[in-house]
């Protein structure tokens, strides 16, 4: 070997820092690489409606879909590991970050549903007095109808005419705690 070919091979070595550091290790490669195709993992098990409100490349949403239709174990392996390989060659931070905005509103939207039962549950419970609390709460309420609801629901005979008197109850609270949604995060 020649001085020219040394120089070369000093040319395609890593550079050092003063450390001797020259760049992150194996192990932490694999472990970005895991975490890539974990990622890739959550996008799969997503539903299509859900996908098409993130921004995700082409070949990565089209990786994704393969992966969604297939029912083999080790197709199924092969392609996560594939899935991974593209998700190295994709900004994986504003996918993150689309996929936490859509966790939140999902957690928003069910905590406003949980919202709404405690009101139908308290409605079931205590009657005409819960009414009070609610219209104070919701000033948009047609008074007689809820109250006509909530009367239905405490006088109602058979369980199944319980269970529909209740779930018309439930569809009107929604209702206006939907039209309101400055108030629906009642402590209630």
């Amino acid at each position: 070997m020649n001085t020219q070919d040394d120089e070369q091979l000093q040319d395609d070595l890593p550079e050092l820092d003063e450390n001797g550091y020259a760049g992150p290790s194996k192990s932490s490669l694999k472990r970005e690489s895991h975490a890539l195709q974990k990622l890739g993992e959550t996008l799969a098990k997503m539903s299509p409606a859900a996908l098409k409100a993130l921004p995700l490349p082409d070949n990565l949403r089209d990786a994704i879909e393969h992966m969604q239709s297939i029912t083999s174990r080790g197709a199924s392996r092969r392609q996560r590991q594939y899935l991974g390989k593209v998700m190295r060659n994709v900004d994986a931070e504003p996918i993150r970050e689309a996929i936490e905005a859509l966790e939140q509103k999902q957690h928003r939207a069910l905590g406003h549903f949980h919202s709404i039962e405690r009101w139908r549950d308290r409605f079931l419970e205590e009657g005409e007095a819960a009414a009070t609390d609610f219209i104070d709460k919701y000033p948009a309420t047609d008074r007689q109808h809820l109250r006509s609801l909530v009367r239905a629901a405490s006088n109602a005979g058979s369980e199944e005419k319980r269970t529909r008197a209740a779930r018309s109850l439930f569809k009107y609270l929604r209702e206006i705690m939907t039209d309101e949604p400055a108030q629906a995060n009642d402590d209630n």
